[in-house]
């Protein structure tokens, strides 16, 4: 009767199959994220915590802005800050890049950020290169 009472416990540790991926696939699974989510993944692993660093595409639409906005989060200079901090975390070339600037009036005095975002892209091998605003969207020439 004692035997039935009992329970037992079985452990059972499971293999970890995505931080086994190759990187290429993960970065290629990072890519459908958006840009908060993929570096938010950098807290699941020492594998992962750079990985985010090497997409090949990042895209600071209207959501990314209204998501930061919305948290008092921006400004001129958070905007400005957070696509720096990313660009200068970023190794490996970086073939699609869509910004979204609410208003182009943020950078009423110079235009030097964006100069400095330019030439950071043009290094990184940039193939696709879109900037929008709330009333027009502007696609630069190769």
């Amino acid at each position: 009767m004692m035997g039935s009472n009992k329970r037992k416990f079985v452990s059972c540790v499971e293999e970890d199959r995505i931080s086994n991926l190759p990187e290429h696939l993960i970065s290629t699974i990072l890519e459908l994220l958006r840009l908060q989510d993929a570096v938010k993944t950098s807290i699941l692993s020492k594998k992962w915590r750079y990985i985010w660093t090497k997409m090949r595409m990042f895209i600071f639409d209207n959501y990314f802005f209204n998501k930061f906005a919305k948290n008092g989060a921006f400004g001129r200079n958070g905007f400005i800050r957070i696509i720096n901090k990313v660009l200068n975390l970023h190794t490996g070339p970086i073939l699609k890049f869509i910004i979204h600037i609410p208003n182009i009036n943020m950078f009423h005095d110079s235009f030097e950020e964006v100069d400095q975002w330019m030439l950071l892209l043009s290094r990184n091998g940039v193939s696709e290169l879109i900037f929008t605003n709330s009333s027009q969207r502007n696609k630069l020439p190769c």
